[in-house]
């Protein structure tokens, strides 16, 4: 897979680490200082520039048939939302109305943003996109059944990883 895809994929998985590492960065620092007025702020960021932006580059990963000009659009949406909506919440919360304004614009372009990934999540699986997975090369040239297996090894390995922690966790005997 080369080209759009790939292209509008990477566009959403960095810009989304980027913001999970800045909305982590905030959450230390409100809990440093001991002062979550902040937390509406950290919770957008981490929920839509973390969450939501990183499941988006994932599924234009997966169905590149889906990553057109409505998913460049998308991420255009989404972006300039959340730069507008994020300091707008936080002048909600510190009284700021100079910036407060802002969250209502970034607020309609998120939502504008999440109706367009809607639409190409609802277009691409009705659509039988996924034949595209299997010739495209992506999750792997064996299409779903390689991904299905690396799904079940990825759950097992997750799962051992649990109830060794939690073993290790557990209270010891004296």
């Amino acid at each position: 897979m080369s080209g759009k895809p790939v292209r509008i994929a990477r566009l959403f998985l960095v810009t989304s680490v980027l913001l999970g590492l800045s909305g982590m960065m905030l959450g230390m620092g409100m809990g440093i200082a001991e002062d979550f007025r902040l937390k509406g702020v950290h919770v957008h960021i981490d929920l839509i520039g973390f969450v939501t932006m990183f499941l988006a580059g994932l599924f234009y990963r997966i169905f590149p048939a889906a990553a057109g000009k409505l998913a460049y659009a998308q991420y255009g949406a989404v972006t300039v939302g959340l730069a507008f909506m994020a300091p707008g919440i936080a002048g909600i919360y510190l009284g700021v109305p100079a910036i407060a304004w802002m969250t209502k614009p970034g607020s309609v372009l998120v939502l504008a943003s999440m109706i367009m990934f809607v639409w190409n999540v609802v277009s691409a699986t009705f659509n039988d996109c996924d034949a595209d997975i299997a010739s495209s090369g992506s999750p792997g040239s064996k299409g779903f059944k390689a991904m299905d297996e690396r799904v079940l090894a990825a759950r097992a390995e997750a799962a051992r990883i649990v109830a060794e922690a939690a073993r290790d966790l557990a209270p010891q005997p004296a």
